[in-house]
């Protein structure tokens, strides 16, 4: 119970949804599963609160552990005092223990010293008080000279008062903690290079570099890690040691009687250089590791979230083309519906080769007309852009045709199932760009997570830690949608809830040998999957054709009982209440509340009826480029032009407004101002209106801000017609509406 309490304390969640949530989790439940269908036990929390709460438990245990063996190695070695069992018990980390046990030294052992230890004793609970001390050292220890004991005058006392005094302190938990802050807040962190020749431009600021420890950064100590991991760099962690001293005497030592200071400096300064010192600069390392590593999980953690949450068009038929410039032709590959490749071939954007080009145009067409044309971001690209679009004019044909960064694509067709599904490099990443602008989180999820950019640091911190947090972004991302189980490929299916590559597997062979599921019942007659994989996976599953509507939906089957009587309460089928969901008006709500279905999971099973499996994506918008900018050249400032934001930073965004070189967008223009509306949320994949503000076409960079809303005086006449003029957004295509499917594949 004591783990709970401080697991609580931590998270400021209530004890009772945290013990609900370890039990749970020992029963085998997965974290998307309890988030979802177990609100009424674990509470509101998300699938990161549940996880940091599973997580620390496990850590607790361990420290639990440690501790145990700690109190018990000190108490049959008689060194444990009650200081020390309370820095151990409240001790928050196994480092902290660890630490311990390193500086720790045993003390001397023997008649003599201990004849002398209980003899001084007195002495040093008055020395340690420091209390009221008007006499001399001197003076003071010639009232313990003791013959017996060794102590055969003042200078001998005080010769086995210095050393048994040191044994005390070393042994004093407060001095360990005071040590560490001092040297942490004064360490100075120096780096320079390694040899006398050029190194890499990215390290020439952290050569001759000095920066106090606690003020660097985590990206520039990864860097300097980086640096001297490639043998560029060097580093060292010093301070000053008579200020760390000073700084000690200062907040330890209280008496004013010269002797008796005299004495504990001497004392503190011995244990500084020996044992503590020992291990400082490694103490200072070790928390700029741990504070880096954090950041850097946490930063590629929300990086990955915001990459699977892109806006994603949607199974539709698409064309997808890489231009190559040399030949000036595209390799042209054609996909239908639910993401398999129909044709694939090369098409000339000659003048000369126009007839022959028109004739494969208009036979794709009739073979799989596209929703979208997608061609890959390269050099020459806008003339090819133009040349492919005067094509279907010639034909008097209107597809729309875009644009597509291909960083995430390329990592994604390298992957060991793309290379076994094409030979060709070119083709596989233009498959895989068709794909990933269709559904970009069914396509990044057939890559390794650590081989995916996500951020600059990533490939030398701990990948382990690495790796679970961002599975579990993964996991949550891929159980907020309902995955159709008739189409969904092993790379999605392994990571729905309670599912591993084996059970996904299962799932497929058996669709394969007996056709599509009809219900989700079915799937209990899959071999190799048990009952607890339905539990877990049954709601997360859907059928978007199945007879029983409700396995459409996110609702889990174990609620279906309940649903019927809800439309039961209202005197409907479940087909008149989701055609008409406003009906759940009238359910009188709190009568189908109990211990098994709080209100927040009664309101998301009426979600269900509103909008069954809702993506929770936002839609795609086609953005075309703009015929008249072309290149940096066509750029001016003031101009607003339509954007795409393609990469966040920690400085601001880069955004694509349809040339060659991607646009900075600096966090100082998310700032707000009086003459201005608050700045658009930036996201990965939104389209927005930006401004551009400086065109450097030396360098080839390109600044945006957002449109400026001056506020305009209102006419005398008329002191309500207050408003702000703005610029109006440049035309874009509009798609008709189409029925957005959770996952088609």
């Amino acid at each position: 119970m004591e783990l709970i309490e401080t697991i609580s304390h931590e998270t400021h969640v209530k004890p009772d949804f945290i013990k609900a949530i370890l039990q749970l989790h020992a029963e085998g439940c997965t974290i998307p599963f309890m988030t979802r269908y177990r609100k009424e036990k674990i509470g509101l929390s998300n699938e990161f609160v549940v996880k940091q709460i599973i997580s620390r438990h496990e850590e607790l245990k361990m420290l639990s552990k440690k501790q145990k063996e700690v109190l018990q190695k000190l108490t049959d070695a008689g060194e444990l005092s009650e200081g020390l069992k309370k820095y151990i018990q409240t001790a928050t980390n196994e480092y902290e223990l660890e630490e311990l046990e390193q500086s720790f030294q045993p003390r001397a052992k023997g008649p003599q010293i201990t004849l002398t230890r209980t003899a001084l004793k007195p002495l040093i609970e008055i020395i340690l008080k420091q209390e009221n001390i008007t006499v001399p050292l001197e003076a003071l220890a010639s009232n313990y000279v003791n013959e017996p004991s060794g102590l055969v005058s003042p200078d001998k006392v005080i010769e086995g008062l210095r050393k048994i005094l040191a044994e005390e302190l070393l042994r004093t938990p407060s001095l360990r903690t005071d040590i560490k802050n001092i040297y942490w807040s004064e360490a100075l962190f120096q780096c320079s290079k390694t040899t006398e020749k050029d190194i890499s431009s990215k390290f020439s600021e952290f050569d001759h570099f000095a920066k106090p420890a606690k003020d660097i950064t985590p990206h520039q100590f990864l860097t300097i890690q980086t640096g001297v991991r490639q043998k560029q760099l060097k580093f060292t962690v010093t301070a000053d040691d008579q200020t760390v001293l000073e700084r000690l005497f200062a907040r330890r030592i209280s008496t004013q009687e010269p002797t008796i200071r005299f004495l504990l400096e001497n004392v503190y300064s011995e244990l500084y250089h020996e044992p503590f010192k020992n291990n400082l600069d490694a103490y200072v390392v070790k928390k700029l590791w741990r504070r880096a590593e954090s950041v850097t999980i946490d930063s590629a953690a929300h990086t990955l979230q915001s990459t699977l949450a892109l806006p994603a068009f949607g199974p539709q038929p698409v064309w997808t083309a890489l231009y190559l410039p040399g030949d000036k032709k595209c390799l042209l590959a054609t996909l239908d519906a639910q993401g398999q490749v129909t044709s694939h071939q090369d098409l000339s954007l000659a003048e000369t080769d126009k007839p022959k080009s028109l004739e494969i145009l208009s036979g794709l067409l009739l073979a799989n007309r596209p929703a979208l044309v997608i061609m890959a971001k390269r050099d020459h690209i806008r003339e090819a852009w133009e040349a492919f679009k005067n094509l279907f004019k010639e034909i008097n044909q209107s597809v729309p045709l875009i644009i597509a960064e291909t960083s995430l694509p390329e990592i994604c067709a390298k992957t060991k199932d793309a290379e076994k599904e094409f030979a060709n490099e070119q083709l596989r990443f233009i498959v895989s760009l068709g794909r990933f602008v269709r559904d970009p989180l069914s396509e990044i999820i057939k890559a390794d997570v650590l081989s995916l950019p996500l951020n600059p640091h990533q490939r030398i911190i701990n990948k382990d830690a690495l790796r679970k947090e961002l599975d579990l972004v993964i996991e949550t991302a891929v159980n907020k949608l309902g995955i159709d189980i008739n189409h969904a490929p092993l790379s999605l299916l392994q990571h729905v809830s309670g599912l591993d590559p084996k059970a996904a597997q299962a799932i497929i062979d058996h669709r394969t040998q007996n056709g599509p599921f009809r219900n989700r019942t079915e799937l209990l007659g899959v071999k190799g999957l048990t009952p607890k994989h339905f539990f877990l996976a049954g709601g997360f599953l859907i059928i978007p054709d199945s007879e029983n509507l409700l396995d459409r939906t996110l609702i889990h089957p174990e609620h279906y009982d309940l649903v019927n009587a809800m439309a039961g309460k209202l005197g409907k089928t479940l087909s008149e209440l989701f055609a008409q969901p406003e009906s759940f008006r009238e359910l009188p709500i709190k009568e189908f509340e109990g211990p098994e279905t709080s209100l927040e999971s009664l309101r998301l099973i009426i979600g269900e009826f509103r909008a069954p499996a809702k993506d929770p994506r936002a839609d795609y918008e086609v953005l075309e480029p703009d015929p008249t900018i072309k290149s940096l050249d066509d750029l001016k400032p003031k101009m607003v032009l339509r954007g795409r934001v393609i990469n966040l930073a920690s400085f601001g965004a880069f955004v694509d407004i349809g040339v060659e070189q991607l646009a900075l967008l600096h966090k100082s223009a998310l700032s707000e101002s009086r003459d201005a509306p608050p700045p658009p949320t930036i996201k990965l994949g939104r389209v927005l209106n930006f401004e551009v503000l400086e065109v450097d076409k030396d360098k080839k960079r390109i600044q945006v801000g957002f449109p400026v809303f001056k506020r305009r005086e209102p006419p005398p006449d008329d002191k309500k017609n207050d408003q702000r003029e703005t610029t109006d957004d440049p035309p874009t295509l509009k798609l008709p509406p189409t029925l957005k499917l959770r996952w088609t594949g």
